[in-house]
């Protein structure tokens, strides 16, 4: 079938009944008689809207409305894009100083969409103080998911109103609005387009062009997105070259290959442009942690979803990531279309022949996408089915796709499509029954998700943006100091403080020692560790604000401390007076049970041979570390001590020790266990200080293996 021409299809206002009559094909209608009426028109914007006022608030189509997003990850899209503002414009002209001082960050590694951060930026000075572009985009992707769709279903439904139902299906698929916090995720639509190019055109040169333009602004949207769509470009390259290989015909192979090389120059550029190559890692860590259980496409693994009979506890990390549900109007939408394939006496050339040729050319990118999708934790429900633990190489090299969750969703709406096709092809009534069907009990499936996910936007009607850190002492500490340091230099659970706090010191063009970003930078890490084990030293720069946000204060800068809106800082010296309510710091208490980690007044306690705080302990760097709590062991008193710790190799044991005397020495292994060790009375008051050695078995030893420690919680009491 030549390039742009239609399957079956009838006219836009056709209403052709089982009466015997036979439908009308859209290719058989004059082309000046195909403009559609009105009213469908109009249909075709209020769907799309309608599915849009049912998932997000209106007011975060304002721009200026901007305090809705200072939480969760739309926070560091938002400031990663002000602080692109804010930052003289030199080059590079991706990169931004301001956030994660000195080394800075590139837009693509805020999240912050260089597909409009880099040319909103040249008219900067045009925009209000506060501007933001992730509401309006939010907006223009359920729009051109259900345009994409509705041109792409078009070309197969038998008419206006199937093509709609199925365009309205498509734009319903949870995993799309799921990922609404993380915004340049909701780019679905670049991943219909791609797979629109790969069915639909069949002139090359148009594929050829198409596929570097969606690939151009993929790179510039989000990587995860790129790499979907070029699992898809890499399938029909394959289509050419792989038959040109095994028919020995080197010229054509190496031609096609050098096309297919020309196709990513684009994205090449595009990855460039929003500075992917600015000395960011690439890859993370977590490869497994974050895939798809095998239930996900019918289980959501959560409350808000009505009709979801086949509900049941996820991994946590998998069932964010991982999430891939379909709704019960899909999932008997492909019931339906299964039945009608089994039952069909003839199959049409459309599904058949032609879908199915293309399908054998894409099967192996979906496959791979499901794969590592699945990754080498194969879990169903919670129950884990298979550990593979790939070779640490190898997970080495999948940590760029490490929230591989995701991967999944070019196979989804591969199946939705198909379907949709099948279905159009039953006779009018029942086609119609199954569509409105889906499209109910979709409706049903997802309204309590649908009211969550407008939750989640409602803040947007409110205009100011600041709520917490509203005291107007914080633009004369802005103006007072030459920069602003969170300590710890890690992002808490309570994340509308920090972004408050960095939006003030944006807004006075102050730079910011850290910010949660995509990609690790171990030049910046250094950096941000060496201050850290300044502070729990009790070394400042007497310029500088710092801001405490986990409240855990060395006992020798506690005399400096302040509290503004409930958040601890130290002024920069002689700006006491703009933050003059001391913090009341609470004394270390016996028969109290002190969680570790980061959300904790506790990390001070942990010096140089630790981590910087995990969110929920501490993380020894080596096999032997040492701490010291903020209290005085009382002459003559014996003390008890209980930690729950655990080791970093199987079969480890951890000693403990106090003043050089070995207190206890016990197995913890990989899974940790509570240890309790006395600490013997002295004749004279002394501080409490243990050291912590982590020792691993002689096999471990013989490998070069040393051991870890990771304390979760302790408890100090009098010994009785």
């Amino acid at each position: 079938m030549a390039d742009g021409a239609s399957h079956k299809q009838v006219p836009l206002d056709s209403g052709a009944k089982d009466s015997g009559l036979q439908e009308i094909r859209w290719d058989d209608v004059p082309r000046d008689e195909r403009r559609a009426p009105f009213y469908l028109v109009v249909l075709q914007f209020c769907v799309p809207l309608l599915i849009f006022l049912a998932f997000f608030d209106p007011n975060i189509l304002n721009p200026t409305h901007v305090g809705w997003l200072l939480d969760g990850d739309w926070g560091q899209h938002f400031l990663g894009w002000h602080a692109l503002r804010q930052t003289p414009m030199a080059w590079p002209y991706n990169h931004q100083h301001l956030l994660a001082d000195p080394t800075g960050l590139s837009t693509i590694y805020t999240d912050s969409n260089p597909l409009l951060a880099l040319p909103l930026r040249l008219i900067s000075r045009l925009l209000p103080q506060h501007f933001q572009y992730i509401g309006p985009w939010l907006f223009v992707c359920v729009m051109l998911q259900y345009t994409v769709a509705f041109v792409w279903l078009r070309r197969h439904a038998p008419n206006i109103w199937a093509a709609t139902a199925g365009a309205a299906l498509m734009t319903l698929l949870p995993t799309l609005f799921n990922r609404i916090g993380h915004d340049t995720l909701c780019a679905h639509w670049l991943i219909l387009a791609t797979l629109f190019v790969f069915f639909e055109i069949r002139d090359e040169k148009r594929k050829w062009l198409s596929y570097a333009g969606i690939l151009f602004v993929s790179g510039l949207v989000h990587p995860y997105i790129l790499f979907m769509n070029l699992a898809i470009w890499a399938g029909d390259q394959g289509r050419l070259i792989i038959p040109a290989l095994r028919s020995r015909l080197w010229k054509k192979a190496g031609t096609d290959v050098a096309q297919s090389l020309l196709t990513l120059i684009p994205m090449v550029a595009a990855l460039a442009a929003g500075g992917a190559f600015s000395g960011q890692s690439a890859a993370g860590d977590g490869f497994g942690v974050y895939g798809m259980t095998l239930d996900a496409p019918f289980n959501p693994g959560r409350d808000g979803f009505a009709l979801a009979f086949l509900k049941g506890p996820q991994p946590p990390q998998m069932q964010f990531e991982g999430f891939q549900y379909l709704g019960m109007g899909l999932l008997v939408l492909l019931g339906a279309a299964l039945w009608l394939r089994r039952a069909a006496s003839k199959p049409s050339a459309d599904t058949d022949s032609g879908l199915r040729g293309r399908m054998k050319v894409l099967k192996w990118p979906l496959i791979v996408l499901t794969t590592l999708a699945v990754s080498d934790h194969i879990v169903i429900y919670s129950v884990k089915l298979l550990d593979l633990s790939f070779p640490g190489p190898v997970v080495d090299l999948l940590n760029i796709v490490r929230a591989s969750g995701r991967l999944f969703w070019p196979v989804s709406y591969c199946l939705v499509f198909l379907a949709l096709v099948q279905v159009y092809e039953a006779p009018q009534r029942l086609r119609n029954g199954i569509l409105c069907t889906a499209l109910i009990l979709q409706a049903l499936d997802l309204y309590g998700f649908s009211r969550d996910v407008h939750g989640l936007t409602e803040p947007a009607a409110k205009p100011a943006a600041f709520s917490v850190a509203t005291n107007t002492g914080w633009d004369g500490l802005m103006t007072r100091a030459r920069r602003v340091v969170f300590e710890a230099p890690i992002l808490g659970n309570d994340h509308r403080p920090f972004y408050e706090v960095i939006l003030h010191a944006l807004d006075h063009r102050r730079p910011v020692n850290m910010m949660y970003s995509a990609r690790e930078n171990a030049a910046q890490d250094a950096l941000e560790r060496r201050e850290y084990l300044d502070f729990v030293a009790g070394k400042i720069d007497p310029s500088e604000l710092y801001v405490i946000l986990n409240k855990s204060v060395p006992q020798s800068l506690a005399g400096r401390v302040r509290d503004l809106d409930g958040i601890w800082i130290i002024p920069p010296l002689g700006a006491e007076a703009l933050a003059p309510k001391p913090a009341a710091i609470p004394p270390f208490q016996f028969d109290h049970d002190y969680d570790l980690g980061y959300n904790t007044p506790t990390g001070a306690w942990f010096g140089a041979d630790w981590a910087i705080p995990n969110i929920d302990s501490m993380a020894s760097l080596g096999d032997r570390a040492g701490f010291v709590l903020p209290v005085v062991q009382p002459a003559g008193q014996a003390l008890r001590l209980t930690m729950n710790v655990r080791g970093r190799r199987k079969g480890q044991h951890i000693q403990i020790y106090s003043a050089g005397h070995l207190l206890d020495d016990a197995e913890v292994g990989k899974k940790g266990r509570d240890l309790t060790v006395v600490l013997p009375a002295s004749t004279t008051a002394l501080p409490v200080a243990l050291t912590l050695a982590g020792v691993v078995t002689p096999d471990d030893r013989r490998h070069g293996k040393t051991g870890g420690i990771q304390i979760y919680r302790l408890r100090l009491s009098a010994a009785r």
